[in-house]
């Protein structure tokens, strides 16, 4: 007879390694970078309730960085490339926010031209509806990042026993 003892490390080691997913990290990555947005913006933004949010922020705010505290190297690794490649997917939507806006913002002063514009662009839809935030002079980082969220995917890792 064989007996496996899982003790609380490996449990709690086990729960990360096989329940994070890309769109976790996408979320507390975007919890630590916009932690200086108001608490009802960034829940809308993230997708979550206010509830939800104020029970990740009261605990630290630092979501990502928690996770990360005592994992193995190569899952440290993994996070760090998804954090990464999400930044970059975020800064290639704010360059092409940035070009599109500077095609229509000589016609900024008239909302019909500058919406009929804004159509004809060969832009990404998600971009055509920030520069109407643009337009409106309100910002469009929120709004950048939660384009980005990732579709649902397997975690890090997957239990071969369940």
């Amino acid at each position: 007879m064989r007996a496996k003892a899982k003790l609380s490390e490996y449990v709690r080691l086990h729960k990360v390694l096989t329940g994070v997913t890309e769109r976790d990290i996408w979320r507390s990555h975007g919890i630590q970078r916009f932690a200086g947005t108001a608490v009802k913006r960034l829940a809308q933004g993230l997708g979550l309730s206010v509830a939800e949010l104020g029970g990740v922020t009261s605990a630290g705010g630092r979501p990502l960085d928690a996770l990360l505290e005592q994992v193995p190297d190569e899952f440290d690794a993994w996070v760090r490339g998804v954090v990464a490649r999400l930044e970059d997917e975020a800064a290639a939507r704010e360059r092409a926010l940035d070009e599109a806006y500077k095609c229509v913002a000589p016609l900024a002063d008239d909302r019909g031209a500058f919406a009929r514009a804004v159509k004809t662009l060969p832009v990404d839809p998600q971009v055509r509806s920030a520069l109407f935030l643009r337009l409106d002079g309100r910002p469009t980082d929120l709004y950048v990042w939660r384009s980005i969220r990732p579709e649902a995917a397997d975690p890090y890792t997957t239990d071969p026993e369940n």
